[in-house]
Formats: structure tokens, sequence, C-alpha cells
């Protein structure tokens, strides 16, 4: 009686298949000029392999000398990078990304605080912070989109979405008003 084939739980094969693609198609590298570069780095592949590899159901397996390879292509330094899923790669980006706008309203709330610092000395400044900030409400440049969507073949997908300016002109209006808050309290700035 033949032995039934287990099913894999692992999906390293799957990961690994999806991440080549991936960092093929990123680079916008043909099928031959991968195989093109893994001859070049000691590894030659013919193109219908990386086609088996990528597209393959199940995926063609990999040896450990085009593991190895593929790793020198890509230029990763650690080979467990390519079995990571991509998904994590963009997680990651989202983080960093999220930080770094954490670090922005900090810079900004930090950069209306001097601004009404000065404003409560000053009453030229305090007149234009007023016109500026508190007598309507504040708005974001409107001259160019804040965000663009570009397509793999470079055309605009989206264009200065609405309600990403809608809640960006909210995130000014609430660092302007806890700057205000922390003015009124510190330096006496006047709303009013």
């Amino acid at each position: 009686m033949p032995r039934v084939n287990v099913g894999r739980t692992v999906n390293a094969e799957q990961a690994l298949a999806q991440r080549i693609a991936h960092e093929r198609t990123r680079r916008g590298w043909s099928l031959d000029g991968l195989a093109v570069r893994m001859r070049d780095a000691g590894c030659p592949i013919a193109t219908s392999a990386i086609y088996k590899i990528e597209s393959g159901d199940p995926p063609r397996r990999i040896t450990v000398d085009e593991l190895v390879a593929l790793a020198k292509v890509f230029e990763y330094d650690d080979l467990s990078d390519l079995l990571r899923p991509i998904a994590d790669d963009i997680y990651a980006r989202v983080d960093q990304a999220w930080v770094q706008i954490g670090t922005s309203v900090e810079a900004l709330i930090d950069a209306i605080s001097e601004t009404l610092e000065l404003a409560a000395t000053d009453p030229p400044v305090h007149r234009r912070v007023m016109e500026l900030w508190f007598d309507g409400a504040p708005s974001l440049p409107s001259s160019e989109p804040l965000a663009q969507i570009v397509g793999e073949d470079g055309s605009i997908i989206a264009d200065d979405v609405p309600r990403l300016r809608s809640a960006l002109s909210e995130l000014l209006m609430a660092s302007i008003e806890l700057a205000g808050t922390v003015a009124e309290n510190n330096v006496g700035f006047d709303r009013g």
C-alpha cells in the first residue's frame, strides 16, 4: 500500500516562493534577468525553473545552493530573511511610519508652542497667530496633494484622498489646541 504524503505546515517553501517573486518584481527584473544574476552568482538556474518556483502549485523546491545564491542576488545578509513572509516586512514599514508620525506630531506641537510663546510677547505675531489658527479653522496647504498612490506602471491610482486631508486637518487643529492650552498655562498666551 502506498504511503500517504502528510501535508506540511511550516510553509517556508511557499513564503520563499512569494519572496522571490516579490523581490524580482520589486526590482523590475524579468525571469531571464534573475536567471542571469543567479548564473553570475555561481548558481545557474533555468528561467523555467524560476517560473516553477514562483508559480508552480506546489512551488518547485529550492536547493541549498540556490537559496544561498538567491540571498546573494537579493543582497540579504541573513538567509532567514528570505523565508520571512512578505507581510512581516509590510507590518514593519507600517510600524516605522507610525513612529515617524508620532515624532512629526511632537515636532509640530513643539513648533506651535514656540510660536505661541513668541506671540505672548509680540503683538504682530499674536495677531497673525490669531488670524491663522484661532479665528477660523486652520487648513492644510491645498496646492499639492498630501499623498499619491502610484501603480507599478507609474500611473496615479489615488491622488489627495479627501478623508486623509480631513484627518490631517483635525490633527493640526488638535495640535494647535493642545499647544494653546500649554501656552496659556506656561506663558500667559491670550486667545482673545
